[in-house]
């Protein structure tokens, strides 16, 4: 998730570690001759063991820790953590992915967009039916008023993920920094019936109908800053006061 949210899509969610090796087996050593001959069994498996058991070592790798952020790791520290993760050339294409999303996350707290977008878009080359990561890129470029990709992205988001709070809310936005009032209110008031507690749809929407001359639209921005009394802040630094 790249915005504040208390949405449990989080994209700073911790990366699963790969199952280990069991049996718990140990190397024998070869009994007779030392040549390097009778001991090349010993390191082929050795060789064996290092490889498969080197996902597992690397995704709670101090890197790791850092990209999956949380209590701690400063937005920087997450960046750095998920870099050295996405220039190893050792993950698969799923934890690729989770780093990227997560750097995207990182990127846009720090109003970097146009780099969290790249990150966004390398999670949906990887997994085009990602749709939380299609989610966080709508909003993105809407924050950037590129308002018809982002509305793509969100149609696509809402193709693969039907009637979801968080990414109706998304398009209410983009409806909103486009200047479509009744599509906006139309999304929000959707957004609202399954997810009634979304600050980010009522305060939308709150800013839809006052932008309309509707007075109501002041008791949601009230209900907004009830949930998330920063709200107000948060939609200033996305273009929308």
């Amino acid at each position: 998730m790249c915005r504040r949210k208390y949405r449990p899509a989080a994209a700073s969610a911790r990366i699963p570690l790969a199952p280990r090796l069991s049996g718990g087996a140990k190397l024998r050593p070869v009994q007779g001759s030392t040549s390097r001959w009778s001991l090349a069994p010993l390191f082929i498996c050795a060789l064996v063991l290092v490889v498969l058991a080197g996902p597992a070592q690397g995704q709670s790798s101090p890197a790791w820790v850092r990209c999956s952020g949380g209590k701690g790791i400063s937005t920087d520290g997450q960046i750095g953590g998920c870099t050295i993760v996405i220039l190893s050339g050792r993950e698969s294409p799923q934890n690729l992915a989770k780093a990227f999303s997560n750097r995207g996350t990182a990127f846009f707290a720090k109003g970097d967009y146009r780099r969290a977008i790249q990150d966004y878009s390398q999670v949906i080359n990887l997994d085009p039916n990602n749709a939380t990561a299609l989610d966080n890129r709508c909003w993105t470029r809407a924050t950037l008023g590129l308002v018809g990709d982002a509305l793509q992205d969100c149609d696509l988001s809402l193709k693969l993920r039907p009637n979801h709070a968080s990414t109706l809310a998304t398009r209410g936005f983009v409806h909103l920094k486009s200047g479509a009032l009744e599509a906006a209110i139309a999304d929000y008031n959707v957004a609202l019936t399954i997810d009634p507690q979304n600050p980010y749809a009522l305060y939308g929407r709150g800013v839809a109908k006052q932008k309309k001359a509707d007075a109501s639209g002041n008791d949601d921005l009230i209900a907004a800053k009830a949930i998330n009394p920063e709200i107000a802040q948060e939609f200033e630094r996305y273009g929308l006061k």
